[in-house]
């Protein structure tokens, strides 16, 4: 069994998984992150280097392997159904059966999460894997029965591993810290409440 992660964007195995990261054998980044911040000042294929050098660095930290899928950002909203199929596969070819994957939450008010987050969570039962939705700040719908994480000391350090992102969401008073939020879907009750409350169906 392999312990994943399905990151949409680099950086967000640190600021939604964090407490997670000592057990990751693979860290899966959907996406480019290209258009994550509007206003980055700097040519797109430099912006995305320095991004993946940043995501290497905190792998090579925390001993896990990376996996670069490269789509675009602003092609996750796309409705075309090749797409969604080829979007669907690569993630579904990063799983193995039952390895414990982390997934973005689908009740993330981030569109990109969770997107990812749907696809994620069809390819782990497809793949007969063991999904656990992840958060670091919007909570989970109630009754749902989420397990909150007080975020390690160690977090603020590890996201300046990404100087822009760190420095952008300190602007922004984005809520990195404090906690992390999972929920375990390997029950199918458990499943079956938080697929009654999500955006699954729109998604897919």
């Amino acid at each position: 069994m392999s312990v994943l992660l399905i990151a949409p964007h680099m950086d967000d195995e640190i600021v939604g998984a964090h407490t997670a990261m000592e057990s990751l054998d693979t860290v899966v980044f959907v996406t480019d992150s290209a258009c994550q911040w509007r206003d980055v000042r700097m040519p797109t294929e430099e912006f995305i280097r320095q991004r993946k050098s940043s995501a290497l660095r905190v792998a090579g930290k925390y001993g896990y392997r990376v996996v670069f899928l490269d789509f675009g950002n602003e092609f996750l909203h796309r409705a075309d159904p090749i797409y969604k199929a080829s979007l669907f596969g690569r993630i579904a070819e990063t799983i193995g059966t039952g390895d414990l994957v982390y997934v973005p939450s689908i009740f993330d008010q981030n569109l990109e999460h969770n997107l990812c987050g749907a696809y994620s969570l069809v390819a782990c039962l497809v793949k007969k894997a063991h999904p656990v939705m992840y958060t670091g700040s919007y909570p989970m719908p109630e009754g749902t029965g989420p397990t909150s994480v007080p975020c390690r000391p160690e977090k603020a350090a590890d996201l300046q591993l990404y100087p822009m992102e760190y420095r952008n969401l300190v602007e922004v008073g984005y809520p990195f810290l404090g906690y992390e939020h999972f929920l375990d879907l390997s029950s199918a009750s458990t499943l079956r409440r938080a697929s009654d409350q999500t955006v699954l169906q729109r998604h897919l």
